[in-house]
Formats: C-alpha cells, sequence, structure tokens
C-alpha cells in the first residue's frame, strides 16, 4: 500500500519535470533577441506580458498544488487500505478462533458420545442379564404362577422375557392364560404375534 503513495508522488515529480522544461522552452521565446532594438525591449515591457519569473511561479504553484491534492488523495486511499487490512487479519483472527471453539466442542461432543455409548452398552448388557435370569426364574415357575405374574406385565416387557425363554417354556405358559377369561386369550395372540416380528439375535 505505501508503494502506492510512492509511485504516485515519483509521477507527480515526473510531471513537474516535464512541465519546469517546457518552461524553459517559453522562457527562450520570450526573452528578446539579441539584434532586436532597445524599443521593441521597451514594447515588450510596455505590454506587460508575463515575465518568465511569473510564469514559472503560476505554473509551479499550480503543480505544487496538483502535487499536495494528489498526495492527499494517495495517503486517504493508503489509510482506507490500511485500516481494510486490519480489518480483515481481525476477521482472520475471529475466524481462527471460532474454527479452534469448533473443534474443541467437537471433541467435547466425541468423548460425551463414546461415554453415553459405552453406558448404553452397560446398561443393555445388563438389562439382557436381568431378563434372562428372569426368564430361567419364570420357566422352573408352575404354569400358573408364572402367569399370574405376566398378568401384571406390560406386554413389551412380557416379550423381552418370553423372547428368552424356550418354545417348550412358552407353550404351558400360554395354555394356562389361554384357559382364563376371553380377554387372556387375546393377550395371548398379541404376545404370539409379537415372538413372531421378532428377529432372532445371532
Amino acid at each position: 500500500m505505501k508503494q502506492i503513495l510512492v509511485l504516485g508522488i515519483v509521477g507527480l515529480i515526473f510531471s513537474l519535470g516535464t512541465m519546469f522544461s517546457l518552461a524553459t522552452l517559453y522562457k527562450d521565446e520570450l526573452s528578446p533577441n539579441k539584434h532586436d532594438s532597445q524599443k521593441k525591449v521597451y514594447n515588450f515591457q510596455a505590454t506587460s506580458k508575463p515575465t518568465f519569473d511569473s510564469i514559472k511561479t503560476n505554473e509551479l504553484d499550480k503543480l505544487l498544488t496538483q502535487i499536495e491534492e494528489e498526495r492527499t488523495r494517495l495517503f486517504k486511499k493508503s489509510d482506507y487500505l490500511d485500516n481494510a487490512e486490519r480489518r480483515i487479519n481481525m476477521e482472520k483472527k475471529d475466524l481462527v478462533k471460532l474454527q479452534n471453539s469448533i473443534r474443541a466442542q467437537q471433541k467435547e461432543f466425541d468423548v460425551k458420545a463414546k461415554e453415553f455409548e459405552s453406558k448404553r452398552i452397560a446398561i443393555a448388557q445388563s438389562q439382557t442379564k436381568n431378563l434372562k435370569e428372569l426368564a430361567a426364574t419364570y420357566a422352573n415357575m408352575a404354569p400358573e404362577t408364572a402367569v399370574s405374574i405376566f398378568q401384571q406385565m406390560e406386554d413389551d416387557l412380557a416379550v423381552k422375557i418370553l423372547t428368552l425363554m424356550k418354545p417348550e417354556e412358552i407353550g404351558p405358559i400360554f395354555e394356562q392364560m389361554a384357559a382364563g377369561p376371553a380377554e387372556m386369550t387375546k393377550r395371548v395372540a398379541r404376545l404370539s404375534n409379537s415372538l413372531r416380528l421378532i428377529v432372532p439375535a445371532n
């Protein structure tokens, strides 16, 4: 950005040199010839034509004004570009902070997800173990006793336990349930249908 300012000032100085050369040429044209009479010199002064000094001063003033205006413009542009660069750098820093924060949150989430999955597996294994123990217990009960317990269970839990029992263990329990009221017979049908839809675990 500072290079833009330097190049601009160099260009203006080059323009100043060019205009100064033109003024020098103009001086030669305005200067009286050695063979001219004194009258011609007198007429030159009497017509109040601009002298070289006045021409040089006016042109230099204009050129210096242009240089100053251009310098001011370039400084403003340089300040604008500097401010824009600072804003971009700040935004880059903010973006880096945000990315780091997201990475940290992602790592924390991954750790918690692994912990949750480990707990879920442990709970599932514990539940499976408990259900197997219950299934073995009900299988050793008299059918009438097992039916009285199943009557107090929700269908979902009853199906989970029955899934872990052998067909020859489930048969007497269903037979005892079907011998009861019609409502129990309907429940036997629901439980049997649920057991049919369950995919056996490998």
